[in-house]
């Protein structure tokens, strides 16, 4: 397979005047590549020269030194030259670049392309909702069905398996194909300094306004950071870069992690810069474009170990008020305890941290005390997902006496209640927010459509090994309820430019994953809930359908890469993810819609459906008088059966 011509040569190409040669990653030149650099191409065309006019290069010329001597003076000429015949200024150079002077062990890492979305959710899908025609299925589907390595089958509410997740590790080589990253690891990278620079302003402008857990005040160029800060600034990259480009993501992804390995590993460190980094590297690590590791729940755990070994969770028992040091410990805290209430309540997980009264306390100390914007955003956030947790505390109930099922409606009903008084309580100006509104619209969902959206991590032979049941059932009215929710939810996502959609963090995603997951089984039959009419919810009710072929094309087509090539961005591979799940609903509602006609036609009138017309002739034959007659009473039937079955 031939590489990819490059039409335009990339910065250090350029300056070292050297032929740019494409690899065998997209968006990256071969040169770049080996030497790990930032490969960054020009974004216009070259300046050239403009052409000279004729009659401006047959004019003599006008030098002093070379006019004639005469003795008379001339007056001085004023030559007005046009300003296209102007030379123009000589393009700039190449941009700076700098390096992070941190010791960094051996590490190995692979980066993700579109095709490795295709194939790893392909088999996923499948398991959203029951097998209803496994033989269709098997012989429809012609895409590769690797091992699950994450389980959305139907929530059967079975116990997980211990916290040992090493079964998920293991990946089949016929997954997907892996791309490497060539060149040394003992080699420092080199990043661009305008394009770090760029990354900075757009995490502080866009995206801190979507999770702000840090406060970054402004603190110069890249270089600056990268003596000062060098773990902070490598979270702010890494999570600003998957906004623009996945392979620029990956650059600082690798090293992020290295520099993580040896501080925390090796070091032993414990600090709030570690905090800090960490934080900000998981609420915008695009966990749902990598399915095949787990890496997301490992960095969540390390900042819980982070907040405990520091003790942010202890409450040090004074009534003072907090300054701005203990105001950064407080968001750092609650901050944490989002990212990890989230986890646990997404994928059905016990959490490592609890909801104390600190933690409620910490809230109260934020909306109160703190000067920055984004405090009472997050205090508020903390809030809603509070709820989620506690809905998500009732999914563990095993019981099923009814006393226990009256208590979970009393529960539930009095969730809903404090959802409404909150949400009143949210000023506007918060609440004009797009997070914090996908915020509030997800937690409306979890609480009506919990017992759908238990999405394990375990793998199948554990779940089927019990045989339990939960309390929480869905009900017919509360998923009825969501149903408005769920479409504001969608329709703010379609409503965001793609500018705002990159910088949405992993949380805000998630949240849009569970929609779609619980759009998704809501638009077929549900076991647990057979008054549910699935083909009015395809229809006119949920019309899930509707929304996700819409959801697939969400923010346009975006920006084209340096040689008019599509984006990389976490935008355009989530829309690589929706087509998977749209082109795998439509086959399914194609295999499920004929079965429901037969039924229909085996179950309903057949003197209605126009069955049994072609016997019609026959009847007026067998019943004409004298003759119809005649040979039922001969055959000693007479008019009495006649009566007896149709009277």
């Amino acid at each position: 397979m031939s590489r990819p011509r490059i039409t335009n040569a990339c910065e250090a190409c350029r300056s070292a005047k050297v032929k740019c040669q494409a690899s065998n990653q997209l968006g990256i030149c071969r040169r770049c590549l080996d030497s790990r650099r930032e490969c960054v191409f020009k974004t216009g065309p070259r300046t050239r020269r403009p052409r000279q006019p004729k009659n401006l290069l047959m004019q003599p010329l006008t030098h002093p030194q070379l006019q004639p001597i005469n003795n008379h003076p001339q007056p001085p000429h004023h030559h007005h030259i046009p300003l296209s015949t102007r030379r123009p200024p000589s393009p700039p150079g190449p941009s700076k670049t700098f390096t992070i002077d941190i010791p960094i062990p051996s590490d190995t890492e692979v980066t993700d392309a579109f095709e490795t979305l295709r194939i790893s959710h392909t088999a996923f899908i499948d398991a959203l909702t029951p097998d209803m025609d496994s033989a269709s299925s098997s012989s429809d589907d012609h895409a590769p069905d690797p091992a699950p390595y994450y389980d959305f089958a139907m929530p059967d509410a079975h116990p997980l398996p211990p916290a040992d997740d090493n079964w998920l590790l293991t990946t089949t080589a016929a997954s997907a194909p892996a791309s490497t990253v060539n060149g040394s690891l003992a080699l420092r990278p080199q990043f661009n300094l305008d394009s770090a620079a760029g990354l900075l302003a757009t995490f502080r402008g866009v995206m801190l306004a979507h999770f702000p857990c840090v406060v970054l005040e402004d603190e110069g160029e890249g270089g600056t950071w990268a003596a000062e800060r060098p773990f902070v600034l490598l979270a702010v990259l890494a999570a600003a870069s998957s906004s623009r480009s996945l392979q620029g993501h990956s650059l600082y992804d690798e090293e992020f992690r290295k520099i993580l390995g040896f501080k925390f590993v090796a070091g032993g460190e414990r600090s709030l810069e570690l905090l800090q980094g960490l934080v900000i590297y998981v609420a915008w690590f695009p966990f749902h474009l990598r399915p095949k590791n787990k890496q997301a729940f490992q960095y969540v755990r390390m900042a819980v170990d982070v907040v405990t070994d520091l003790e942010l969770d202890q409450d040090p028992g004074t009534d003072e008020i907090p300054n701005s040091e203990r105001i950064n410990q407080i968001r750092l805290y609650l901050a944490t305890y989002f990212i990890m209430s989230h986890f646990s309540t997404a994928w059905c997980r016990s959490p490592s941290m609890q909801y104390t009264e600190w933690t409620a306390r910490c809230t109260d100390l934020l909306l109160a005390h703190s000067l920055a914007k984004g405090d009472a955003m997050l205090a508020w956030k903390v809030r809603l997902q509070r709820l989620t947790e506690e809905t998500h505390e009732l999914r563990k109930l095993r019981t099923s006496s009814p006393q226990t099922a009256y208590q979970i409606e009393l529960i539930l009903k009095g969730i809903e209640s404090q959802l409404h008084e909150w949400e009143t309580k949210i000023p506007a100006a918060i609440l004009s927010c797009p997070s914090i509104r996908i915020a509030l619209f997800s937690t409306r969902i979890f609480i009506g459509g919990a017992p759908l959206l238990k999405i394990s991590s375990a793998p199948p032979s554990s779940r089927a090994a019990t045989t339990t049941t939960t309390t929480l059932r869905p009900s017919h009215a509360r998923l009825l309820a969501l149903v408005p929710s769920l479409h504001a939810l969608f329709d703010l996502f379609l409503a965001l430019p793609a500018s705002e959609l990159n910088a949405l963090g992993g949380i805000d995603w998630g949240n849009l994953i569970l929609a779609v997951v619980l759009g998704y089984r809501l638009s077929f039959p549900l076991p647990d809930c057979p008054e549910w009419d699935d083909g009015a919810a395809r229809a006119t009710v949920v019309r899930f359908g509707e929304y996700l072929e819409r959801l697939a094309g969400m923010g346009g087509e975006g920006q084209a890469g340096p040689q008019g090539q599509r984006s990389m961005d976490v935008l355009s591979a989530s829309k690589v993810v929706l087509g998977v799940l749209e082109e795998k609903f439509r086959r399914k509602v194609a295999r499920l819609e004929p079965r429901k006609g037969r039924k229909g036609m085996a179950t309903g009138c057949p003197m209605l459906d126009g069955s049994m017309e072609a016997y019609f002739p026959v009847w007026d034959e067998t019943f004409a008088v004298g003759r119809g007659v005649s040979g039922l009473q001969g055959g000693g039937w007479g008019w009495g059966w006649i009566q007896r079955v149709w009277g």
